[in-house]
């Protein structure tokens, strides 16, 4: 398919991500780049990393430029600096609101598509992400948000006498300030100041005061008529992707259509690790934040997601639990990807199978099997279902509305299946441990600075492998850690 002739000007759309990570700020400009859209982002330097918030005045005043323009928004990085500083901040309610609204009558004028995070609560002691006692407290306010869900008092009396008094009304006292703000957005929606709002949950499980705190949010939004341009979804870093899927959306008359496959016949029905929900829950939330809809019927689908699960629990490379698939599952992909290549169908890969990282038995089985990957439509395997099963919707929902209207650029929608295959499989299930060893870095160490030389030595072979199948074998790649901790990398074709 052609690109956009020279004399038609791409689509303008700005974003202000969560923060700097690739996965929030490289990796949608690249699909938009894909797609052909001109995406606007701030500089880097203004973002925030990790625990460091962004400079939000200077934000503010990026948003008055080019007003008019729609923007990808995320609520988090306007009032708080980042999804991070949104965990450990201590601003007020009052300084948080002020930000809102200076920031939002900066961009007044323009569509916004936002979204905005709910306090997680994640079940370990480690405070690299949250507030200090974390590190000494979090199983146990884990395990007293989970009791105040249950309305089990005795529960909470037993957990609440594990923690500090001083820690647990921190831990409350944030949830009522991140609670107040989201509340508030779903006046800016009904107001018009908001197109459309996301609610985002990461690191969940089926239960806590932040799962409570979603359910009453989206009641909220339903008892005010608001259901259609507000919802609740799992994931976050992974938002901007879907949501410029969704906008891209607004030029077509009717959604694309999603048939839904999974590799194991009840994958569906498992439960999706960091995401509280069942895998096909999880499918349908997606799906909906892309702006496509399901179907069952094969004759009217646009677009095929296949979904690798498990067989019946996920793995986690970063508990070094591997996944438990079978080798009929492995079969069931392989021949979805041969028959779909061959009669030129359009095909989504999601692999979750594991959690941090691609089922590495059936990435190689890939990798062997097709000597061509560019017709994947779609492909992730990263962090928790909801990123992966997002992200790579994202991309064949994306890569077929571009499609439809002369804009895909088939180099660039390369360049990002390399990315994943490279992160998702190459790093997440391989590199990332033999690393750490060699390194002698603990699973749980905090921010270090990692031998990026090292690294790339160990990346080599794998990359060699991954640009010969799609095409790239004369591409540089240079890889490297954004956040100085191995828990994620950056992967830049030069």
């Amino acid at each position: 398919m052609n690109a956009r002739p020279p004399e038609c000007p791409p689509e303008r759309l700005r974003l202000l991500p969560l923060d700097a990570r690739p996965v929030c700020l490289d990796f949608p400009g690249r699909l938009a780049q894909a797609a052909g859209v001109y995406l606007k982002t701030p500089p880097a330097a203004l973002l925030g990393a990790l625990k460091r918030p962004a400079d939000c005045d200077a934000l503010a005043d990026w948003l008055r430029q080019d007003a008019t323009a729609p923007i990808i928004l995320a609520l988090d990085t306007l009032a708080y600096g980042g999804l991070i500083p949104s965990r450990v901040g201590d601003e007020s309610i009052e300084t948080l609101q002020a930000r809102v609204t200076v920031g939002l009558e900066a961009a007044q004028g323009a569509d916004i598509w936002a979204f905005s995070s709910i306090l997680r609560i994640p079940n370990y002691d480690n405070a690299e992400e949250e507030p200090p006692y974390w590190a000494q407290f979090g199983r146990a306010l884990y395990a007293y948000s989970q009791a105040a869900h249950h309305q089990d008092v005795m529960a909470m009396e037993r957990a609440a006498s594990l923690i500090a008094p001083d820690a647990l009304r921190d831990f409350l006292g944030r949830r009522e300030r991140n609670f107040t703000l989201n509340r508030r957005y779903l006046d800016a929606l009904a107001s018009g100041g908001l197109q459309s709002l996301t609610f985002c949950q990461d690191d969940t499980g089926s239960h806590g005061l932040n799962v409570k705190e979603a359910q009453t949010l989206q009641d909220m939004a339903q008892a005010r008529g608001l259901s259609d341009c507000a919802r609740v979804q799992t994931g976050a870093d992974e938002l901007a992707a879907t949501l410029l899927a969704q906008w891209l959306h607004k030029r077509r008359a009717e959604p694309l259509r999603v048939r839904v496959l999974y590799s194991a016949e009840s994958g569906g029905a498992l439960m999706a690790k960091f995401d509280g929900l069942p895998i096909a829950e999880v499918v349908s939330r997606q799906l909906t934040a892309c702006g496509a809809v399901q179907t069952h019927d094969p004759t009217t689908a646009d677009l095929t997601l296949m979904v690798h699960t498990p067989a019946q629990r996920m793995g986690d490379w970063c508990e070094d639990l591997a996944p438990d698939a079978t080798l009929s599952q492995y079969q069931t992909v392989l021949e979805a990807c041969r028959s779909a290549f061959s009669a030129g169908e359009r095909l989504i890969l999601a692999d979750v199978a594991c959690a941090n990282g691609a089922d590495d038995a059936l990435t190689v089985r890939l990798l062997n099997a097709f000597t061509d990957l560019t017709p994947l439509y779609g492909y992730a395997g990263w962090n928790t279902p909801g990123n992966t099963i997002g992200s790579a919707l994202a991309m064949g929902v994306i890569r077929t509305l571009a499609e439809s209207t002369g804009d895909y650029r088939a180099e660039d929608f390369h360049r990002l299946l390399l990315i994943r295959l490279a992160d998702d499989w190459l790093y997440q299930a391989h590199v990332r441990a033999s690393f750490r060893r060699v390194m002698r870095i603990r699973q749980d160490a905090p921010t270090v600075s990692p031998d990026v030389a090292a690294l790339n030595a160990l990346m080599s072979d794998g990359l060699a492998l991954i640009k010969t199948r799609l095409g790239m074998g004369g591409v540089a790649v240079r890889v490297g850690f954004p956040c100085q901790r191995t828990f994620e990398v950056e992967i830049e074709p030069l």
